[in-house]
């Protein structure tokens, strides 16, 4: 070697000796032009140029445009390894398998020469290739890949070709290391494959998977393949994939998250026995699944398997050629998670298979209109006959959020569910499924009918409730049939209560729902106890209620045996709702309560929201009555709701603190509707003595812009009507008797509810009544003198006017102070005066009869009950009486200064002015001034005398 290594410059100059030498070793004829060496470790490197490497036992030939030699001193020490390795570089080669199934290798050549052709045996050398362009022919499955590897080496000693390298392909992320060993003739022979972070759509991509394809997935894999005669024999993978899609023929897609395990693919004499095997945890040891499949037909199948998860596996039985895009959605979207603790199948068809499976907590999550389950635990078992799955007693959640809002959180579930199919489709029934959920327990029987033709399913079921919480009620709203305005009422409806028993019935084909025409049948009736009805806004609820609820296809009729609303007990009372699908419900209740509670319950309605100005101040105490109403509700619009309602109240006293106003042993009808409330006629005692009483409000006033309107007529004396009112203590004083009074209140109508202000107005004609003051307000008993005052309430501080027959006018405004003399501008004749005064009293006007001396007898009399309330006064009589003489007309002023009273008089019998001290009057006296002054006799105050004529004085 040492000699070669020196001698090995001059082996350019004898490039015969080395083509005889290669052909010698090579046993095929070898020829190149040019020839150039250099040494290395292991021995000669040769570069020539136009290498051709002649006919070999297959009769093939190969040219090389360039290449390399090399000479391995040590191959003898490298079992399957020849001494001469033929290297090449920048290769497009093409490994084709023609359609006899031979494989053979093209592109060696380059140029002119790219397509000869070589079998992998007739390589006279171990080949090492470098940047090689690897195309994948097979002329039977008329499918073509290429790869790229950056070294690929192939030999062919001892008989067998062995081909290794590590492939990869444009845009794919990784590379697959692959080790190939083949028979002679190559249709037998070893595989191996494998790589770490490998993105296998890229790298699969377009590969011909007998219609499969891999759409994603990235990780590690390990795959060892055996074939015999041009069979692959056996097939074991090691898989850690993630993120892996894979469509199946028919378009359906397995999507898994993490693909990890060994998979066995093993050919036997007449079929296949595929294994799984998933990996071991410090936990447990990994799942195993074992399936033969026997050839034949029908094709037969025996699955064992034991602590398989079946979270990774699920999704693969999208992979099925007959699985459809359907069932593999569904497999991605509900996520099947559990385990199978054991099963065994076999299987020779549709009607020749049975099964038997232990499940530990399979579940899967609800998708589309399919409901889900967190997990159950059972026995399944089944043949062709059908399928039972066996539940012991355990706890889980079913969800179902197509059709039901909330899941249903199952303390206990229990029972044996069974398939089987007919001619008229799949039945899934029960016998006696257990249920107990949250406020709710009981069992359900029957069966569900799939038929299908992709309609909805034909239902046959029973239940039974044995015990449940009435706002239980409210999960069971299938959703996706009942219009949403009933599903919001039912929720707002059922507050409280308990239910001691239930019947729930449903026969029928759901596409039928909800049965027109008796095209099927829904019934769910229950007894109810201590329930809680808000059957609408604004209204005060039911409570205390025992009824019998019975739902009835797409209606529902609630029948109360007792219930109580506001206090008021209802001795029988319905709830109607003919259609949930146009929810208008009919509430009717006849009962009784105090006369508190009537009023209460109106006061809680939305008549008493909309008239609460009107009816705060009222009070009922005592007293009883009896209640009747028909609530026409739309649910959806309940604003528009109709009421017609009936109360008789008996012995009730009436109260409003506000008014001082008190009525007792109250007795008639009260009717109300959606616009209000009239009361009339009512018997009362007012002060002890009868009257009669009438009210309405809202719109049944008689005025629409009054929200209240009110009514007493009876006989009353003074002293009885201003009881109570401090303000009007003076007036019975001189107003003594009884009278025919109509005392009415009203309450106009305001944007706010404090904006009213009620106002009270007496009328009377005061027959009866005798009142002791000077004229012109003097009156007997017996004359009539029509009173008419209106007064706002409450009396502190708001105004009043007073109309007196044709006498007086007066409007005024009450003080705050009950001892002070309201502020009052008084008009003597029928005009109503303007204004009123800041303070005190103010008179105008003209009078028939004014009695001078009278009030001022009157005036002096009240010194000592206070200051003089009058401020001044201009005004004029027709008939001026003094001490009781007549001064026929007379006008009279009279003004208030600082220092004194001046009282100017003019007329035909008197002209001048009293001067009156505001202090020291004893001292000081009065002084008068007249211009003329006639002092008629007494007996001339006859109407029509003249007086005696008198001479100017002063005093």
């Amino acid at each position: 070697m040492g000699l070669a290594q020196l001698l090995l410059p001059l082996a350019a100059r004898y490039p015969q000796r080395i083509a005889a030498l290669l052909s010698d070793r090579l046993h095929r004829p070898v020829s190149f032009q040019t020839i150039r060496g250099e040494w290395q470790a292991s021995g000669p490197l040769f570069a020539v140029s136009r290498l051709t490497l002649g006919a070999g036992p297959d009769g093939t030939a190969i040219t090389l445009p360039e290449a390399e030699l090399k000479l391995d001193f040590g191959a003898w020490l490298k079992p399957h390894k020849r001494w001469i390795e033929l290297r090449l570089s920048g290769l497009d080669l093409e490994l084709t398998r023609d359609l006899q199934g031979a494989w053979h290798v093209a592109g060696f050549g380059g140029g002119e020469e790219e397509g000869q052709r070589a079998s992998l045996t007739s390589l006279p050398a171990d080949l090492l290739v470098r940047d090689l362009s690897l195309s994948l022919l097979d002329q039977r499955a008329g499918t073509r890949y290429v790869f790229l590897a950056d070294v690929l080496r192939l030999t062919n000693a001892g008989g067998d070709v062995r081909v290794a390298g590590r492939l990869h392909r444009n845009g794919a992320a990784g590379s697959l290391r692959f080790a190939v060993r083949m028979r002679p003739d190559l249709r037998g022979g070893e595989l191996y494959a494998g790589g770490t972070d490998v993105d296998l759509a890229a790298l699969l991509g377009g590969v011909d998977l007998r219609g499969y394809a891999v759409k994603r997935g990235r990780g590690q894999l390990e795959a060892w393949t055996d074939w015999r005669d041009g069979r692959v024999i056996r097939a074991t993978a090691r898989l850690d994939i993630a993120a892996l899609d894979v469509a199946n023929p028919g378009g359906a897609h397995a999507r898994i998250g993490v693909l990890r395990g060994v998979f066995d693919a093993q050919r036997l004499a007449r079929g296949w026995r595929l294994a799984y095997a998933a990996p071991s945890t410090r936990e447990a040891d990994g799942g195993v699944a074992v399936l033969d499949v026997a050839d034949g037909a029908p094709r037969r199948f025996a699955l064992g398997a034991r602590a398989l998860d079946v979270a990774g596996l699920a999704p693969l039985a999208a992979l099925l050629p007959q699985a459809s895009p359907a069932l593999a959605d569904w497999l991605a979207a509900a996520a099947p998670h559990g385990h199978i603790a054991q099963a065994r199948l076999r299987w020779a068809g549709a009607q020749a298979f049975d099964v038997e499976a232990q499940l530990d907590g399979i579940g899967f999550a609800p998708s589309g209109a399919l409901p889900g389950i967190d997990r159950l635990v059972g026995t399944l078992r089944g043949d062709a006959g059908a399928l039972s799955l066996e539940l012991p007693a355990q706890s889980t959640v079913l969800r179902y959020p197509h059709v039901f809002r909330e899941p249903f959180v199952l303390a206990r579930l229990a029972g044996t569910v069974a398939a089987w199919s007919d001619a008229d489709g799949t039945h899934i029934g029960t016998d006696a499924l257990t249920l107990e959920g949250e406020g709710y327990g009981g069992q359900a029987r029957g069966e569900i009918l799939l038929q299908g033709d992709g309609t909805r399913p034909y239902l046959d079921l029973y239940a039974v409730a044995t015990h449940g919480d009435v706002p239980a009620a409210k999960l069971f709203w299938p959703v996706n049939v009942m219009p949403p305005s009933a599903v919001a009422w039912l929720d707002r409806a059922l507050v409280a209560g308990r239910l001691t028993s239930a019947r729930v019935l449903v026969r029928g084909d759901l596409d039928d729902w909800p049965f027109p025409e008796h095209r099927g049948r829904f019934q769910a009736l229950g007894e109810i106890e201590d329930a809680t009805l808000d059957y609408g806004e604004g209204w005060p609820r039911a409570e205390g209620i025992a009824a019998t609820a019975d739902f009835v296809d797409a209606g529902m009729v609630v029948q109360a045996r007792a219930a109580q609303v506001a206090g008021n007990q209802a001795a029988a009372a319905s709830a109607v709702i003919p259609d949930l699908a146009n929810a208008v419900l009919t509430l009717a209740v006849e009962g009784s309560g105090k006369a508190a509670n009537l009023l209460e319950f109106v006061r809680r309605s939305p008549i008493g929201a909309r008239y609460g100005s009107a009816l705060k101040g009222l009070r009922l105490n005592g007293g009883s009555g009896r209640l009747g109403f028909t609530l026409v509700l739309p649910v959806a619009h309940a604003e528009q709701f109709a009421l017609d309602g009936k109360v008789q109240l008996v012995d009730a006293d009436l109260t409003a603190k506000d008014w001082n106003l008190r009525l007792d042993r109250i007795n008639g009808p009260l009717a109300f509707d959606a616009g209000g409330f009239t009361a009339s006629p009512l018997t009362a005692r007012f002060h002890g003595v009868p009257a009669t009483l009438a009210l309405a409000v809202g719109s049944d006033t008689a005025d629409p812009a009054h929200q209240l309107e009110a009514r007493m007529d009876g006989r009353f004396s003074v002293a009885q009507l201003v009881e109570g009112y401090p303000q009007l203590a003076r007036l019975p004083q001189v107003a003594k008797g009884d009278g025919d009074f109509d005392i009415g209140l009203v309450i106009p109508a305001a944007p706010t509810l404090d904006a009213a202000t009620p106002v009270l107005q007496v009328r009377s004609d005061l027959v009866g009544v005798k009142v002791d003051l000077p004229a012109p307000l003097d009156k007997a008993a017996d004359d009539a003198l029509p009173l008419d005052l209106r007064l706002e309430l409450p009396v502190a501080g708001h105004a009043f006017t007073v109309a007196l027959g044709d006498v007086l006018r007066a409007r005024a405004r009450m003080t705050a102070d009950p001892n002070a003399w309201p502020a009052m501008n008084i008009a003597l004749g029928t005009t109503m005066p303007a204004d009123v005064p800041a303070s005190g009293v103010r008179i105008g006007g003209h009078a028939q009869r004014f009695d001078l001396s009278g009030w001022a007898k009157l005036a002096m009399a009240g010194q000592d009950q206070g200051p003089n309330p009058l401020q001044g006064a201009d005004f004029t009589t027709a008939d001026a009486r003094v001490f009781g003489r007549s001064f026929r007309a007379l006008a009279v002023k009279l003004a208030f200064e600082p220092a004194q009273t001046m009282l100017s008089l003019s007329g035909d019998a008197v002209a001048g002015t009293l001067s009156i001290p505001a202090q020291d009057l004893a001292r000081r006296g009065i002084t008068a001034r007249f211009d003329r002054l006639h002092w008629p006799e007494e007996s001339s105050g006859a109407a029509g005398a003249a007086p005696a004529p008198a001479a100017p004085a002063a005093a």
